[in-house]
């Protein structure tokens, strides 16, 4: 089961609980504005993940038949973990995510699509054909080996979205103790939320900074956004096993963050030049 776990998820962003789950069904139990953001917010699925119907629709494919070991009352068991990694729209066919989530720019689009409404109370075995875009064109891929710095890519999909509008995106540096939000797929799940974050440091140098988010492998590439909805970060990095043993029982939970945990993402105000030349407006 590890050894799985490492071939399929992203590996680069490992997570944890912090302090407690925080965590929330996005379409059923957040606010409008959540709502809102939360259509905007899809999930880059694996082509493996998705077998094409003869209507042109695609049947969801769970590998996930033990639900990864988790425990029966464990929070959100017995939902499927088919999202590969999480993104955003950021104007009607671009979406910005991860480095480490696709294909380098040379290499081309790789083996993934990026679906919307992957959310509990959508259909989640049978995913509509319009919900689903194939990558055209990396626009830009920029990631660091040392994982200290930049894990940056924006992807340019197939087709204009037309249902839902792009995230806006902040050109202003984040403040110490700044609340934060958080819309994703964690460890492949269903999309979820988390309201309760806040910035804990800050390190412009490397244009990045660290938070208490409740994250997880998965969420890699997710927007984090600032009160005003506006986006001002793109989750990278973290540390934590996501799941752990429970003790006295042959199954898993959600690995709670230890002191020197943390979860890290990458500033966007540096892409300001990138982003214009896109035609993309930072607010």
């Amino acid at each position: 089961m590890k050894l799985l776990l490492l071939l399929i998820f992203p590996c680069l962003c490992l997570g944890a609980i912090f302090e407690d789950d925080s965590r929330f069904e996005a379409r059923l139990e957040g606010s409008h504005e959540i709502m809102d953001l939360s259509k905007s917010v899809p999930a880059i699925f694996r082509n493996t993940s998705l077998k094409k119907r003869g209507d042109g629709d695609y049947d969801s494919v769970n590998w996930s038949s033990d639900n990864l070991g988790f425990c029966a009352d464990t929070k959100f068991a017995g939902q499927p973990h088919l999202a590969n990694c999480s993104a955003s729209l950021i104007a009607p066919d671009i979406i910005l995510t991860a480095a480490h989530c696709v294909d380098d720019a040379k290499k081309g689009c790789g083996d993934f699509k990026i679906v919307f409404d992957y959310a509990i109370g959508e259909d989640l075995k049978i995913i509509k054909k319009e919900l689903v875009y194939e990558c055209k064109k990396v626009l830009y891929h920029n990631f660091d080996p040392t994982m200290q710095a930049d894990d940056i890519a924006i992807v340019q999909i197939d087709r204009k979205v037309t249902d839902r509008r792009p995230v806006k995106i902040s050109k202003a540096y984040l403040e110490l103790n700044e609340e934060l939000t958080m819309i994703g797929y964690p460890l492949g799940l269903p999309q979820k939320a988390d309201e309760q974050g806040r910035t804990s440091t800050i390190d412009r140098t490397n244009k990045s900074f660290k938070h208490n988010i409740d994250t997880f492998s998965c969420n890699s590439g997710g927007p984090i956004f600032n009160k005003k909805g506006e986006q001002v970060g793109v989750l990278v990095r973290g540390t934590g096993s996501n799941q752990s043993q429970r003790e006295g029982d042959n199954c898993m939970d959600w690995t709670v963050a230890k002191e020197q945990d943390y979860a890290e993402a990458n500033s966007l105000v540096h892409l300001k030049k990138t982003l214009k030349s896109l035609g993309i407006k930072q607010q």
